[in-house]
């Protein structure tokens, strides 16, 4: 066994020891161990060795590149003194090949039948030497390799023993379309996460074999939520509100709790949407229990369910575009984020962009800096979901980041607390400087003046916004805070002219001259529907994006 090979196992057993030493880690660890497959479809040994690979891959992704709750971060990081103490001199050595190690799809390039392989990482940059004389005389160039890379201080690397061999022409071209359309669309290092491979080549995931029964999908849908970390009765509820809708024929339910736990979790959105899909079929058109029968579901609509997941399955094993597949599947189940056509507006060229972006931001400060990311930035994910229709990277401004802060978390009501806000305003600095330094964007000079006036207003309107009524009734107008008495609020119109109006003291006192308002004044008593800060008034009136 190579000295960096064995280092690498003695590492992985190390953090697991570490790991093991703390109870809520270990929980973690065991609830998340069912997103990855192990079933083959034969019995005996191939099913006991896919198995083990399988829970080899859950182990690297768990400790090398998952931020742990408990931890509030990526275990290898986060445990990375108390791992470097204990692992001692030789060991501590080879630390980078677990700091810096990395799942990706690469391509064979070159084959050495007695020292090991060339591959080139499709969604990274360049090509990398790869010491695999066990493995070399199976490869051929050309092969698809899945799985984790361990790299050296000396350049050359190492592979998971999990990794896996595809010898399929057309799956490596689908997957070349997708990395180049990728890096086509921004510049800059792409990454993928190795649940996201999961999901992509081994079935799991994302409504692959798991350790819940596959003939239940409420149990997978139960235990995905549960894994992400959401309480029983919360999880409950879901599972409810799903089944209801299932039984009234609504398909819009799924997309409806996704886009909750976008803003509002953790959750793995792959493996929930087609775990949800797959609990609403099951469900659809049967009584309730104790009521009477629902609406019956249309046997058009189940054969289209049956007939897109086929067009996926086929589309899979032709090697065709793999994000389009989804996109597809995505459409004809009803359960699509972000797919509302706006009149005037162009599809961009690439609607991940800005998401994409912000997890190579995460990425960098988790891992190349090994600092743990604040919780709070993990909020910026809201801003790859308000970003969905800048295709490119470079079109994002400063007022993009305003609008996105000062109206649209407010309105959809994404922020939990006052200190939230104040951590989503901190994190988009960060992030905006991040920008500018490492893609050359001009973003965070524009953005400085406007963070603090946010950080100043934020946190009192997120206040303000959870004693406002989630739908007024009537029409609302907009009004500027022109004066705040004690009693009494003066508005102004946008033409100018200023109305007086009472409101309960609760409100008035967390209202201040400049905030922008919509409200409804006739008939009385006057209704506030939404509050802004008065440093949106920088914009143009606010835009409506889907």
């Amino acid at each position: 066994m190579s000295a960096l090979k064995e280092a690498i196992e003695q590492g992985l057993d190390l953090l697991q020891e570490l790991l093991g030493n703390e109870p809520a880690l270990a929980e973690e660890f065991a609830r998340t161990r069912g997103w990855f497959a192990g079933r083959a479809r034969e019995a005996g040994d191939a099913a006991r060795r896919a198995d083990e690979l399988a829970a080899r891959r859950h182990r690297e992704w768990f400790l090398l590149e998952r931020p742990s709750e408990h931890l509030g971060g990526v275990p290898v990081v986060a445990l990375r003194e108390a791992w470097v103490a204990a692992a001692g001199g030789p060991l501590a050595a080879h630390a980078g090949a677990l700091l810096g190690s990395r799942a990706s799809a690469f391509a064979v390039t070159a084959v050495d039948r007695f020292q090991g392989v060339w591959l080139r990482d499709l969604f990274g940059a360049g090509e990398h030497a790869v010491e695999e004389p066990e493995a070399a005389p199976e490869l051929e160039e050309g092969d698809l390799v899945v799985g984790r890379l361990f790299p050296s201080a000396e350049g050359v690397c190492r592979l998971s023993p999990a990794s896996a061999c595809f010898r399929d022409p057309r799956l490596l071209a689908a997957v070349e379309r997708d990395a180049a359309r990728m890096h086509g669309a921004r510049r800059g290092v792409m990454r993928i996460g190795q649940l996201e491979l999961e999901r992509l080549f081994f079935g799991g995931a994302a409504g692959g074999p798991e350790a819940a029964s596959p003939g239940d999908p409420a149990v997978r849908a139960r235990d995905l939520l549960r894994g992400a970390g959401l309480s029983s009765a919360r999880t409950e509820g879901i599972l409810a509100r799903l089944a209801e809708g299932a039984r009234r024929g609504d398909g819009t339910v799924v997309g409806a709790v996704l886009d909750e736990l976008a803003f509002a979790s953790e959750a793995d959105l792959g493996a929930l949407r087609l775990a949800f899909v797959a609990l609403w079929n099951g469900t659809a058109g049967t009584a309730a229990p104790g009521n009477a029968p629902g609406p019956p579901v249309a046997g058009a609509a189940e054969e289209r369910v049956r007939a897109a997941l086929a067009r996926f399955d086929a589309g899979r094993a032709a090697g065709e575009d793999l994000e389009g597949l989804f996109r597809t599947l995505e459409h004809a189940l009803g359960c699509a984020e972000g797919d509302v056509e706006v009149e005037g507006e162009e599809i961009p060229d690439f609607p991940g962009a800005v998401g994409a972006l912000i997890e190579e931001f995460l990425w960098e400060e988790e891992h190349a800096r090994g600092r743990a990311v604040p919780a709070g930035h993990r909020r910026l994910r809201l801003l790859g979901e308000y970003g969905q229709r800048i295709g490119v990277v470079e079109n994002l401004s400063p007022r993009d980041l305003l609008d996105f802060a000062g109206r649209w978390v407010l309105d959809r009501r994404r922020l939990e607390s006052p200190a939230a806000a104040g951590e989503l305003v901190a994190a988009l600095a960060d992030f905006s400087r991040w920008c500018d330094a490492e893609h050359a964007l001009v973003l965070g000079a524009g953005f400085a003046s406007l963070a603090a006036e946010l950080a100043a207003d934020l946190p009192r309107l997120v206040t303000l916004r959870a004693r406002l009524p989630a739908r007024p009734p009537g029409r609302l107008a907009p009004f500027e805070v022109a004066f705040v008495g004690e009693a009494e609020v003066v508005l102004r119109d946008p033409e100018g002219s200023e109305r007086t109006a009472v409101l309960d003291p609760p409100l008035l006192v967390l209202l201040r001259p400049g905030d922008r308002l919509r409200a409804r004044l006739e008939p009385p008593p006057p209704i506030l529907g939404a509050v802004y800060p008065a440093v949106l008034g920088r914009l143009a009136p606010p835009r409506r994006r889907s």
